[in-house]
C-alpha cells in the first residue's frame, strides 16, 4: 500500500526491521515495562498466528502494527509510530491495513486494550472502535485499561 506523493508504504515486517522497531519503541514508550524487546519482536515477526506490518516513509521504517489471531477474534497487540511523523495519518493507514488482514483471516471482532489516559483512544474511536469495558489493574503500574472492539 504505497501512496503517490506521500512516499508512505506499508509492507509485512521482517527480522531485519528489528533495530528500527526497537528505536521506535524506545522513542514512543517511556517505560521499559511496556516496550517490546528484541526477543518479543523476533517472536511476533515469525509467529504464524499473527500479522505484523511496518510503515515506511522514504524507505525508513517509521511505524508498525501487530495483530494476533484467536479462534473467533483478533487483537491489535501493539502499534507505534515514530514521534517525528505522528499526525501524518500513518497509524490510521496501519490500522486500515490490519483490518484487511483480520477480515482475510475470517474474523469479525477486532479488540484492543489501551491505557485509560492514552491519547491514542481518540485514534481508535475515529477508526471505529467502541469502548466495551474497563479493566482495573491491567498494567504493571496498576493503571486501568479500556477494552475496545470494532465489528468488521
Amino acid at each position: 500500500m504505497c501512496r503517490a506523493g506521500v512516499n508512505i508504504c506499508i509492507r509485512s515486517g521482517c527480522i531485519e526491521d528489528i533495530p528500527e522497531l526497537e528505536n521506535i519503541e524506545s522513542e514512543c514508550f517511556d517505560s521499559s515495562d511496556y516496550s517490546l524487546k528484541r526477543r518479543q519482536f523476533r517472536y511476533l515477526l515469525s509467529r504464524s498466528g499473527s500479522t505484523f506490518y511496518v510503515a515506511l516513509l522514504d524507505s525508513v521504517v517509521v511505524g508498525y502494527i501487530c495483530v494476533i489471531y484467536y479462534l473467533k477474534s483478533a487483537r491489535l497487540y501493539s502499534i507505534a509510530v515514530s514521534r517525528s511523523v505522528q499526525g501524518m495519518g500513518i497509524a490510521s493507514k496501519l490500522i486500515g491495513k490490519a483490518e484487511e488482514a483480520v477480515r482475510m483471516h475470517g474474523k469479525t471482532r477486532f479488540f484492543l486494550e489501551v491505557k485509560v489516559n492514552n491519547p491514542a483512544i481518540s485514534l481508535y474511536t475515529k477508526s471505529g472502535f467502541d469502548l466495551i469495558s474497563k479493566i482495573d489493574n491491567y498494567y504493571i503500574d496498576g493503571s486501568i485499561a479500556c477494552k475496545m472492539m470494532k465489528l468488521l
